[in-house]
């Protein structure tokens, strides 16, 4: 009789002959050896019809279009999301949409540059210094930080850089605007007492950072100044010395500048409407390595 074995059981029946593999059922337990006919099939030839169709159908499947790595992370292999450079689309020069959405007057282009966060800032340590430092300091606002903040953006407009404040201020040769918005008193008051940060805390902060003075205000203002202009692709790199004699540091003496003292800023703006996309203040460094005898520091005018 013929019978189809498996290959398992093809071994086991020869190996011992006198045991006889378990029959399924549907051939007699009394053929003889003779009568039987052995068949190799494979393992998988055993399963029923469907289970064999349903495997070839699986062998017939495309492959995986994902890539499997060692910690079993599945990678596409598509150009797009495997291309390591993504080009960025290039930003229209001029306004950003983020500004040109948010302006509609000069008071809400005022507040671009100066956010409600800064002006708070300014307002809580201004009166923090006030009331340690004068008797019969009043409390100043929001409003009347801005309106600080615009009589000096004013007093640039009309170029009185090297021009007396009571001169500002004066019936006579001085404008109307400016004492509209603050009498002259106040605003020698304010001056004396702004701040930007709290000057008790200030030398454990100043030993790690020489700007620790106006720090806060400072990276605000930076973070202000992309958002608002996209440069064209002409750039330029240069430095900008802030004239100022007071004591400090990191001052700066350039003879070729016209003001020869002063603070010295690295600033990257644009070429063509000279807007201060990114600066970065030089603290000092050189003043640092001339005290150390090192040469090629000249230009530092040392420590106050």
């Amino acid at each position: 009789m013929k019978k189809s074995y498996t290959l398992t059981e093809a071994v086991d029946y020869l190996t011992e002959p006198d045991s006889e593999p378990e029959s399924d059922g549907s051939e007699t337990e009394s053929a003889s050896d003779e009568d039987v006919e052995i068949q190799l099939t494979s393992d998988s030839d055993s399963s029923s019809d469907s289970t064999q169709s349903e495997e070839l159908d699986d062998t017939q499947e495309t492959p995986d279009p994902m890539w499997t790595s060692k910690n079993g992370l599945h990678w596409s292999p598509t150009n797009a999301e495997t291309f390591r450079f993504v080009p960025t689309e290039i930003p229209t020069p001029g306004p950003t949409r983020y500004a040109t959405a948010r302006i509609v007057d000069p008071r809400s282009a005022f507040q671009l540059l100066f956010t409600e966060d800064m002006v708070k800032l300014i307002v809580d340590r201004t009166n923090l210094q006030g009331r340690r430092s004068e008797t019969d300091w009043i409390n100043v606002d929001a409003t009347d930080v801005e309106a600080y903040l615009g009589v000096l953006i004013l007093a640039g407009v009309y170029k009185s850089r090297n021009e007396s404040t009571r001169s500002l201020w004066d019936d006579h040769t001085g404008r109307p605007i400016f004492r509209a918005t603050m009498p002259h008193r106040n605003f020698q008051k304010f001056s004396s007492n702004v701040r930007f940060d709290d000057r008790l805390t200030r030398p454990g902060r100043y030993r790690d950072d020489k700007l620790a003075a106006f720090r806060p205000i400072w990276e605000k203002w930076l973070h202000r100044l992309p958002l608002l202009f996209n440069p064209r692709v002409d750039v330029c790199v240069d430095e900008q010395l802030v004239g100022f004699k007071g004591r400090c540091r990191f001052r700066q003496y350039m003879p070729s500048k016209p003001t020869k003292y002063g603070i010295k800023i690295w600033v990257t703006s644009a070429v063509s409407t000279s807007y201060a996309w990114k600066m970065q203040i030089y603290a000092g460094e050189i003043c640092r390595m001339r005290s150390r005898g090192k040469p090629g520091t000249e230009g530092c005018a040392g420590h106050d």
